[in-house]
């Protein structure tokens, strides 16, 4: 059932709870009541950082200037629990929840997107991504979308913002190794795998695409988890090394729908050029027009400036507040560590089901 709360003022106390106790490349000021008021926002859309406090700051160099972005550690008892990113504009870039520490301090770090910050410096490249023109924005409008049990939404808002879930979407993994169905990962299949289980699950359309159970996490069923897997890439073409090629991605889901008798919901394509403010204000809208009916999607997400690397996770939320802006909720496809929430504009393709109307 739908849920809605509504927060008073106490809502954003403020409270420097920050340790500024290092800085990795520089020793830049910072303006703690605004990274304080966001951090307090992730809190609210992220309840695994709700008993969080940040204890160590990262200065973040990108391709090109220095001290660009920041990252910001933070702990709770258990010790450290994630970390989330802003620009030197005080925009949100990305959280994530993680319980091994992915940036020790006696490394120097740098910025190549929301997904990608290494210790390695990385000059931008040209992309045929860049050369795809984005279809009709607004084009999701024209589709119907499944029905799917009311039970999986979750939203919240305050005079601050609001957010809106899909929960219990199946987690499956392409990390760590011993849940690889494909060398390079498969985030692809696996992801697609993720979809037709949550539509199996919890769309009365879509209930028979398995004739057994999938689980709603990998681990409960290693091996069906990777069998189906398997199936879905193969359908998407997915090459030896794990890779797919965009256009197969929804392709390769409505092969498989079509193998188990489904043809009328198809999914959709769309393109975005992953450049600017207005792409994500699109993505962004999309988006919630997706989860607010109850539905999830899949995204390509970028991972690198040159955009060959890219990464295809499950959209199954989205966050609006006034300090930390617009974000996605995804699962990434990572064991113990999926959910991240990530600007838009690092979205350069979204795959969803849908009928023409």
């Amino acid at each position: 059932m739908k849920k809605r709360i509504t927060m008073s003022l106490l809502f954003l106390p403020i409270i420097l709870s920050i340790t500024n106790k290092n800085y990795s490349n520089a020793n830049v000021r910072l303006d703690f009541e605004k990274v304080n008021l966001i951090f307090q926002e992730i809190k609210t859309f992220d309840s695994e950082f709700s008993d969080s406090t940040i204890y160590e700051t990262i200065s973040l160099s990108n391709d090109v200037d220095e001290n660009d972005f920041h990252l910001f550690k933070t702990k709770n008892n258990n010790g450290h629990s994630g970390y989330f990113v802003l620009d030197n504009n005080y925009s949100f870039l990305v959280s994530h929840v993680e319980k091994k520490d992915s940036f020790p301090l006696n490394d120097k770090y740098y910025y190549h997107s929301p997904l990608s910050i290494d210790t390695e410096r990385k000059q931008r490249k040209e992309s045929k991504r860049d050369l795809f023109t984005p279809r009709i924005k607004k084009a999701y409008y024209q589709y119907i979308l499944p029905q799917v049990d009311n039970d999986v939404f979750y939203s919240y808002s305050s005079s601050f913002g609001s957010t809106m879930q899909v929960n219990n979407v199946p987690e499956y993994y392409n990390s760590p190794e011993e849940y690889n169905v494909f060398p390079g990962g498969g985030c692809s299949p696996t992801a697609g795998t993720m979809l037709l289980a949550f539509y199996d699950k919890h769309c009365e359309h879509y209930k028979d695409i398995f004739s057994y159970n999938m689980p709603l996490k990998h681990e409960q069923n290693i091996d069906l988890v990777k069998y189906v897997i398997n199936k879905v890439g193969e359908c998407m073409n997915t090459d030896s090394n794990g890779g797919t090629s965009l256009p197969n991605i929804s392709s390769g889901i409505n092969l498989f729908l079509e193998d188990k008798g489904y043809y009328s919901y198809q999914m959709q394509l769309e393109y975005t050029t992953c450049s600017s403010s207005s792409d994500g204000g699109y993505v962004y809208l999309a988006a919630s027009s997706i989860i607010s009916q109850r539905n999830i999607a899949l995204l390509d997400i970028m991972i690198d400036y040159d955009k060959s690397k890219g990464h295809t996770v499950v959209l199954t939320g989205v966050n609006n507040y006034q300090y930390s802006g617009k974000s996605l909720r995804v699962n990434y496809g990572w064991k113990d560590q999926s959910v991240f929430n990530i600007a838009p504009n690092c979205v350069y393709g979204m795959h969803y089901l849908g009928l023409f109307k």
